[in-house]
């Protein structure tokens, strides 16, 4: 019994010794916490790329003190979030308790027991990973904090910094925002309101979600009801409120100014200064463009976005997602959608040209094909046009021989392709993705972002709003882009679209209504979803998408509206490109050539174009004579 009872204190002083030590390794591997990185700091100051600050009443992270706070604020966010805030150390052992207990019933283990104090180590120095070492992490660095820091001050800075939908951080943008109210003026249901958004703030937002905001308040208002702070009479008075009627932006919001679309994509950053890559004279020309300035869009139900990068730096040089301009609206820039023929370079091209020898003047047969269900595939004009160049092929955007490219590269190898293009496809690979119409989805940015590499003879940089020292990285092989670029080149060359001083490349690209909304909205057969259109020289890279929000029997793109991006471009690139021809890499050569029996011979006669060194032509063609006797 003596041995019984030795080996099992042994065994319990081992598990306590390795818990100690365990703890120890993980307080003494913890991230410094930095009291000043708790300090209250100014509002952002937001810079342009020639260092001119911009000024605008454009709201950022405005930090505020704890009595500029409501305490009907204060009490919401305790009784929702920490009921123990003020009593706890950083940490709830009966919330822990509960949660564990939940977690073992479930077979799982999730998320909760967070304290506010806990939520802001989180947020500050963690990561979002639901494992018990992150949750340890957590609540030493709690304890910690709460050593350094008054509870007022852990809530005030808790309040300033999260988010409350919309890209709105910190409780004083918040008011503002839905309320137009001071933080310190916000009634009952509206601090009820506007706590409740902290849980999901999108969800509850009320200018998207009404119901479930006013639901969600609700809850907020019980919880305070629970908690004490409010009667049964006074929660019974505010939740009755008249939710819809009472939200107000203050007119910071609703102000049109240039540079808001730029703003709104950096709000979320919280430093006091953000140097940008924004050219001023750039985004306002943008502005200029949507609003229709130059008359050239001519139809108030077209929207439009647009991005500008700058193919040196990869920063945005500019960028509009609306015709409206209102701070936080929808922006067709960032929107994930299909990106039609813009993606061919980017999908079935580059991964050719990374994984065989081929050239623009390899042959392709264009011919009638179907995909492997059988369903029929058709070229843009219904033509086919048999044996072409890829040149050919690419520069005229034809179906069937973009498809054919794509059944010989394999998933994996196109797969790497566009990752080192910074696009990582969601869904396996589809026949029509050969078409850029397919399951995978990607944003203006991204696509634009992705021609940089070529651009920049294959090498590629993530695209940012804010200034950076980040290195290029080998993206495509020289050969690669420059063979793109070469064809590209030949999309508007000699058009009134070509740039007029300077070597450009460009790519078009249109989607089409599916049969059935064709006819459920009595849209003509030839009818244009969205138009695109991608161009760069070797400064810059100008992206365009135009298309209607609603869809109606006069809301489509006929034969002139689909050239509008094409304009657009004409118009800015005429403005701000500049760049000579982008010459030929080490291994590729130039060699004039002609086309006999599927074969490619030297010629003294025939076109010019480029071929990688040793896979180019090498002998002339011999003619065989025939004689009859």
């Amino acid at each position: 019994m003596k041995k019984l009872i030795s080996s099992i204190f042994f065994i319990l002083t081992s598990c306590l010794l390795g818990f100690v030590i365990y703890i120890c390794y993980i307080a003494n591997t913890n991230p410094e916490i930095k009291y000043e990185d708790f300090y209250n700091k100014n509002s952002t100051v937001v810079f342009d790329t020639n260092n001119q600050q911009i000024h605008s009443e454009a709201i950022f992270q405005t930090n505020i003190a704890y009595e500029d706070i409501s305490q009907n604020v204060i009490n919401a966010l305790v009784s929702t979030e920490d009921d123990k805030f003020f009593s706890h150390h950083g940490y709830n052992p009966s919330r822990i308790i509960k949660a564990v207990f939940n977690d073992l019933t479930s077979s799982s283990f999730k998320e909760g027991a967070s304290t506010i104090t806990q939520q802001v180590i989180k947020n500050k120095y963690l990561t979002n990973d639901k494992t018990i070492n992150r949750k340890i992490r957590e609540i030493i660095m709690s304890i910690k904090l709460e050593k350094m820091l008054s509870k007022e001050d852990i809530i005030t800075y808790y309040l300033n910094n999260v988010l409350y939908g919309d890209n709105i951080y910190g409780i004083y943008n918040a008011a503002l925002y839905y309320f137009n109210k001071k933080p310190n003026n916000l009634s009952i249901d509206e601090a009820a309101t506007i706590v409740g958004l902290i849980q999901m703030p999108n969800y509850y937002n009320p200018y998207r979600n009404l119901d479930g905001s006013i639901r969600r308040r609700n809850t907020v208002l019980k919880s305070m009801k629970s908690n004490g702070f409010l009667t049964m009479d006074e929660y019974q008075l505010y939740s009755n409120v008249n939710l819809g009627e009472k939200l107000q932006k203050n007119e910071i919001y609703t102000r049109k100014s240039y540079f808001n679309p730029y703003l709104d994509c950096i709000s979320n950053i919280k430093d006091d200064c953000i140097n940008t890559y924004m050219d001023s004279e750039i985004q306002n020309e943008l502005y200029n463009i949507a609003i229709d300035k130059y008359n050239i869009i001519k139809d108030d139900n077209i929207n439009i976005g647009a991005v500008v990068l700058d193919n040196k730096t990869a920063g945005i040089l500019g960028i509009i997602g609306n015709r409206s301009f209102d701070r936080f609206c929808t922006n067709n820039a960032l929107i994930k959608r299909q990106m039609a023929s813009t993606m061919k370079p980017i999908m079935d091209y580059a991964p050719l040209f990374e994984t065989t020898t081929s050239s623009p003047a390899t042959i392709i047969n264009d011919s009638p094909m179907t995909y492997s269900d059988g369903t029929a595939l058709k070229n843009w004009d219904y033509q086919f046009k048999g044996d072409i160049t890829l040149r050919q092929a690419l520069k005229e955007s034809r179906n069937i021989p973009a498809l054919k490219i794509f059944k010989k590269i394999s998933n994996q190898e196109r797969k790497n392709v566009l990752k080192r293009l910074g696009m990582n496809p969601i869904n396996d690979f589809l026949e029509s993705d050969a078409l850029g119409c397919g399951a995978n989805l990607f944003s203006l940015l991204e696509v634009a972002n992705a021609y940089l590499a070529f651009a920049n003879e294959g090498m590629y940089k993530q695209a940012s709003f804010v200034k950076n020292d980040e290195p290029f990285v080998r993206a495509l092989k020289p050969s690669t882009a420059f063979f793109i670029n070469s064809i590209l080149h030949d999309v508007f060359a000699g058009s009134k679209f070509d740039l007029k001083n300077g070597y450009m490349m460009a790519k078009t690209g249109q989607t089409n209504y599916d049969s059935n909304t064709l006819k459920k909205y009595n849209i003509p057969s030839y009818a244009t979803k969205d138009s695109f259109v991608i161009s760069y020289t070797k400064n810059l890279t100008f992206a365009c998408y135009i298309g209607y929000d609603s869809i109606s029997s006069s809301n489509y793109l006929d034969r002139r509206r689909v050239q509008i991006p094409r304009a657009i471009m004409a118009h800015f690139m005429n403005k701000f490109a500049y760049g000579e021809k982008i010459m030929a890499p080490n291994d590729v050569v130039y060699k004039r050539y002609e086309y006999h029996d599927n074969t490619i011979y030297l010629s003294n006669s025939g076109k010019y174009d480029y071929f990688i060194l040793g896979a180019e032509p090498k002998e002339y063609y011999k003619k065989k004579y025939y004689y009859s006797i």
